[in-house]
């Protein structure tokens, strides 16, 4: 995975903000839905801002969490807009593992696309754990898709879980085809003692 340019600092200052900062004033999220390639109508919560910056944030396998919503709230009090959206519960698919795997991009090019066009404004694309492959898979999509285009400013993926399957004990582990295809730039957030921290020099080197 090698990151054509690095993310803009102003973004990455922001990330770091929003573990350490409370909104001094609630931001009241909306819902609003996205229809993609498929006429498969996508679910959004949006979080408005003035700013110029949007950040599409695909939620976990585990579905919304208290703790999304407050970086949600946040990231749009620090002046960035906040799409958040659930892919399984939109596809109708199983919370499981294997569900994030089959999984195309066409939706998150989808999403992206509907994102600019609506607002005008540059896109950062934020996943963790295993939707990090469906997170690399769309931007793929959308480079195949737009080529021309760079409101992308590229992706952070949160403790990402990139491997095609769990290795078997002893093995390398195999990582999906889009890590090797990317060339946007890419943030990786792991914690210290986190299951993947052992994987990640193998990551970075894909």
């Amino acid at each position: 995975m090698s990151p054509r340019s690095a993310l803009p600092t102003h973004i990455l200052a922001l990330l770091f903000l929003i573990f350490t900062v409370s909104p001094l004033l609630a931001i009241e999220p909306h819902p609003d839905r996205v229809e993609d390639r498929d006429g498969m109508e996508l679910p959004i919560t949006v979080y408005p801002a003035e700013g110029t910056q949007l950040v599409l944030w695909l939620l976990p396998q585990v579905g919304e969490r208290p703790a999304h919503r407050l970086l949600a709230e946040n990231l749009a009090f620090l002046g960035m807009e906040v799409w958040q959206v659930d892919l399984l519960d939109a596809h109708f698919l199983p919370r499981s593992s294997e569900s994030i795997r089959d999984l195309g991009g066409a939706s998150v090019a989808d999403l992206l696309h509907a994102a600019h066009a609506r607002t005008g404004k540059q896109i950062l694309l934020v996943s963790s754990d295993r939707m990090a492959i469906t997170a690399l898979r769309g931007v793929r999509q959308w480079q195949l898709d737009e080529p021309a285009d760079d409101y992308v400013l590229g992706t952070v993926l949160i403790f990402p879980n990139l491997m095609q399957a769990t290795p078997v004990a002893g093995e390398a582990a195999s990582y999906i085809e889009e890590a090797h295809a990317t060339n946007l730039p890419v943030m990786l957030l792991q914690p210290e003692h986190g299951v993947y921290r052992w994987y990640l020099d193998e990551i970075m080197s894909v």
